[in-house]
């Protein structure tokens, strides 16, 4: 089967960028297809070796295609990469078989600042199949490489060359620096409900990252979890409950204050979540970009209606699995916010309770340290975060438009 040489020329970011010595002749590898269809979740690859003379300088990135290995050919593989190590972190579990986070971390202990070049490279050189790994495990955790800020996160982010997703929605956040943004800026004292990412949105995003610049000194985890885990224990212990609201479909309803407020977690003003300060305006696009019917309040508050929204999502590349992609357990009979069938029929309290405590058994937290990385697949995973003492800043991104 006949291959092609590909040599990519992908600058770096001008402050990693260093000479490259001239090499002779390089031993890499080449992953070839087989003829069989190829799965998103077990591609299925032969791995040979071919010799590639280089003469002159070896161009920043070059080589016949992403230099990793596939072991076997099972439904769950064991994946190798020669430009990262499977490291553990305290917290980890194995869910249906894969490791939840996947620790990578560099083939060998850094001698020198230039992690981040060795880092940008590697995901270079390694995009398809890191994304496999994403999708595989769902989490990904990035750890033990010198990324210092939001300027060295966002060049993490832009190796995959995913379109950003700007937030939508009432969470306090403000914008960084390119593709970053704060993470949710809500008291640090108080728990952040587990949820997916924009959830009840239109579009939202297919991954979400997560980089630790500052570590709290006590608690502050972002805790995930496999969102097929609770979809598949709630369709077991309540078969005909979980039929109901999947049929009818889910209305939420909150109340967007005039003025931002840090006081709460929802409190960005509806002129910052519906994009424009002008009502009319607001209203035409919150019904264009989101589906949102608005009402305005005597008070100058918006009261917002997103419906109907569904309880759960299969999406294309994940097994088939069905996911629990709402928010009931976050905004059931708030003072704020409500959720209920979309006919109005009340959800009963019973299987409220129940969700939050499945979502919670199922759930998977790690401590943050500095300069950590962690890729999520939105479609798959949910996340929470824990109350922390202060100082503690995690920074986000979130990318790439989900097709369903």
């Amino acid at each position: 089967m006949p291959t092609t040489l590909i040599s990519v020329f992908l600058p770096l970011p001008s402050r990693y960028a260093t000479p490259t010595p001239a090499l002779g002749a390089l031993e890499t590898k080449t992953i070839l297809k087989n003829s069989r269809s190829l799965h998103p979740i077990s591609p299925m690859y032969h791995s040979i070796s071919l010799p590639v003379s280089l003469r002159g300088p070896l161009p920043l990135f070059s080589a016949l295609v992403p230099n990793f290995t596939i072991e076997g050919e099972s439904t769950e593989m064991e994946v190798t990469c020669e430009d990262f190590k499977v490291g553990k972190c305290k917290g980890q579990k194995l869910v249906d078989g894969v490791t939840m986070p996947l620790v990578l971390q560099p083939p060998e202990e850094p001698k020198n600042n230039n992690d981040m070049q060795s880092l940008l490279l590697a995901l270079e050189k390694n995009n398809d199949w890191f994304k496999q790994m994403i999708i595989k495990n769902g989490a990904v955790l990035l750890r033990g490489f010198n990324v210092r800020n939001a300027e060295d996160f966002n060049d993490v982010v832009q190796t995959f060359r995913w379109d950003h997703v700007p937030y939508v929605g009432p969470a306090l956040r403000t914008s960084v620096f390119k593709q970053i943004w704060t993470a949710n800026e809500g008291p640090l004292s108080e728990t952040i409900a587990f949820h997916h990412e924009m959830v009840l949105m239109k579009p939202y995003p297919e991954y979400v990252m997560f980089f630790c610049e500052v570590p709290p000194p006590e608690g502050g985890e972002t805790p995930i979890g496999p969102s097929c885990r609770v979809a598949k224990r709630m369709m077991e212990e309540f078969p005909e409950a979980v039929k109901e609201m999947e049929e009818k479909g889910l209305k939420y309803t909150f109340r967007a204050p005039p003025q931002t407020t840090t006081s709460t977690f929802t409190g960005r003003s509806w002129p910052e979540f519906l994009g424009s300060p002008d009502p009319a305006e607001a209203v035409k696009k919150a019904k264009a970009n989101a589906d949102i019917d608005v009402e305005w309040l005597p008070d100058g508050s918006a009261h917002l209606t997103l419906a109907p929204r569904p309880l759960t999502m299969v999406f294309e590349g994940r097994k088939g699995r069905k996911v629990w992609f709402n928010l009931i357990h976050l905004m059931y009979n708030k003072e704020l916010a409500s959720v209920t069938m979309m006919d109005g029929t009340e959800i009963p309290e019973k299987i409220v309770r129940r969700i939050e405590e499945i979502i919670e058994e199922e759930s998977i937290q790690f401590r943050w340290e500095k300069g950590d990385i962690l890729f999520l697949d939105n479609l798959a995973v949910y996340h929470g975060r824990r109350p922390s003492l202060p100082p503690r800043k995690v920074l986000v991104a979130t990318c790439k438009v989900a097709s369903v």
